[in-house]
């Protein structure tokens, strides 16, 4: 074989593996892009916002989200946990004041009877009870499992959407999502940090909104001291 031919194969060789590198290589591209988007947690803070337009933070009670089906004592539950964690995690200057719970149950009481939207409701809730902003949001989904058999823990799930509000005016100054449910790692691979968290293991859907709730107290704690948080 002459000295051109060779050479001609031998760049023809490398052109194929080439483009085969670059064929597989946007397949992954691909693939991890679609896992990224499947992250089951995402928040977002608006631009400008400070611990002295946040503090200190009211929660008004989780609704179920509008057809849903799910018993309301699951957002009662829901909101009452939401409240003990940010009670315990947060300064005690960054959470509404507990001396005024009497002040806290009647405002509540005055506000649940209007017809408001529930923005509305969470704002002015937020404004009679004297605190800077005020949590509000629906849980959207959460699967029943009757037993701690795996397979039964294939279709736990939970889900919710919280928003945290400016007192009075309603101005949306935080933002989250959170959809999870048991997914083997062979369909996800990117969600690797997020299975070592949860042990390895299937969750309840118990266990599945509380890992949800435990995201967003974190968030909320780093909003309220941007410094010296440590995770």
């Amino acid at each position: 074989m002459s000295l051109v031919r060779y050479g001609a194969v031998r760049d023809g060789l490398v052109c194929l593996i080439f483009a085969c590198c670059l064929t597989a290589c946007s397949s992954v591209s691909s693939h991890l892009s679609k896992s990224v988007d499947a992250s089951p947690y995402r928040a977002e803070l608006q631009k400008g916002v400070d611990a002295r337009a946040v503090s200190p933070i009211g929660v008004f009670p989780v609704r179920i989200a509008g057809g849903k089906g799910l018993d309301p004592a699951l957002a009662a539950d829901f909101s009452e946990k939401l409240r003990r964690r940010l009670a315990a995690e947060l300064p005690s200057e960054a959470f509404e004041n507990p001396a005024r719970s009497a002040l806290r149950q009647r405002a509540l009481e005055n506000v649940l009877e209007s017809r408001l939207p529930s923005h509305r409701q969470a704002a002015l809730f937020g404004e009679l009870t004297g605190v800077s902003s005020v949590v509000y949001g629906t849980i959207n989904r959460f699967g029943t499992d009757a037993s701690r058999d795996m397979r039964d823990l294939a279709g736990a799930s939970a889900g919710f959407s919280l928003w945290l509000i400016e007192a009075g005016s309603g101005r949306i100054l935080w933002q989250c999502n959170y959809t999870n449910f048991n997914q083997p790692l062979s369909e996800n691979l990117l969600r690797i940090q997020e299975s070592a968290a949860q042990g390895f293991r299937y969750r309840s859907s118990p266990e599945l909104l509380n890992y949800g709730l435990e995201k967003v107290v974190a968030d909320l704690r780093l909003i309220v001291s941007p410094k010296g948080v440590t995770e």
